[in-house]
């Protein structure tokens, strides 16, 4: 994996870097450097924090030759880095967004953790080791259905649905269930519950905990 962190300004930038399988970490400024380490790891996971609407944005404005400011300055405004060139739409990264709320930033969780704060790689590093247990499980659903790695950059929401083939639905009437047609074999009892029980539900899918409610279902 590939941990990576973006600092940008309006005449400089900089690039924190960190190989786990090389143990190699590294600061750098060089846009050479960049687009070679792209090259040779492109095929990696590469994780950062806000990294899918931030950091992924940076390093493919590094890749494609644009000036990493002008992407900077787009998302500052608010805009979605999907939106400032559709260059870089098309340079494949396999992302994980280490961010799992946007209620806390990268600071808050590493106080959280009782460590001084430093706003570095190795934040990100220690963050991503204390919540592992959701990219673990995220993996284990990309490796049980066979899906590229291209996929961890979906929240857990996304990669459910997609996993699931669901379609957005327009509904006027929260109320009105529908029970796909799936054979869920011994989990049928969980459509049983939506249509018969208002109260929440707790059982082990897969052998991973949720909780079922009107609202939809979280892992435990």
């Amino acid at each position: 994996m590939i941990f990576y962190k973006f600092t940008v300004q309006k005449n400089s930038w900089y690039a924190e870097i960190a190989i786990t399988q090389e143990r190699v970490d590294f600061v750098t400024s060089d846009s050479e450097e960049i687009i070679n380490l792209y090259n040779d790891y492109k095929d990696d996971l590469w994780v950062a924090f806000n990294g899918n609407n931030y950091d992924r944005f940076i390093l493919k404005s590094i890749i494609a030759g644009t000036t990493p400011y002008g992407v900077h300055e787009h998302i500052m405004r608010g805009l979605s880095g999907w939106s400032y060139s559709e260059t870089l739409n098309y340079i494949p990264l396999n992302s994980y967004d280490a961010m799992l709320s946007r209620q806390y930033s990268l600071k808050q969780l590493t106080a959280f953790q009782g460590r001084e704060v430093e706003d570095s790689i190795e934040d990100l590093m220690y963050v991503f080791a204390y919540q592992v247990d959701s990219f673990l499980t995220k993996l284990d659903l990309l490796l049980e259905f066979k899906l590229p790695l291209k996929h961890m950059d979906k929240t857990e929401t996304q990669l459910l649905a997609y996993i699931l083939r669901a379609k957005k639905l327009n509904r006027y009437d929260d109320w009105e269930i529908t029970i796909l047609d799936h054979e869920l074999g011994k989990y049928s009892h969980i459509n049983d519950w939506y249509l018969n029980d208002d109260e929440s539900l707790e059982v082990e899918v897969a052998g991973v905990p949720h909780r079922y409610g009107l609202g939809g279902f979280a892992w435990s």
